[in-house]
């Protein structure tokens, strides 16, 4: 007689959440909130406010024509074009 052959189980991991960087098409400071919030632990209040530091960060070192590189993220430079 044959012996029936055994299979090992693993017991099943849990899932790795991950995040979509454009939910059904469109993404948002709401969103990009959340993230922070889930990811951090932090309160809703202090991730808004994280936000808002980080566009206007953005916002305020472009509108010096200065070149902004985050590591890892990207580039935002100003750059003049024509008019259409």
């Amino acid at each position: 007689m044959k012996k029936a052959a055994t299979t090992k189980t693993t017991p099943a991991k849990e899932p790795v959440k991950r995040y979509k960087a454009k939910p059904e098409g469109i993404s948002d400071r709401h969103h990009l909130n959340n993230i922070i919030q889930t990811g951090t632990g932090c309160t809703t209040k202090a991730a808004k406010e994280t936000m808002d530091s980080l566009i206007g960060t953005i916002t305020s070192t472009l509108k010096k024509n200065q070149k902004l590189q985050l590591v890892g993220f990207g580039s935002f430079t100003v750059a003049k074009r024509a008019g259409r």
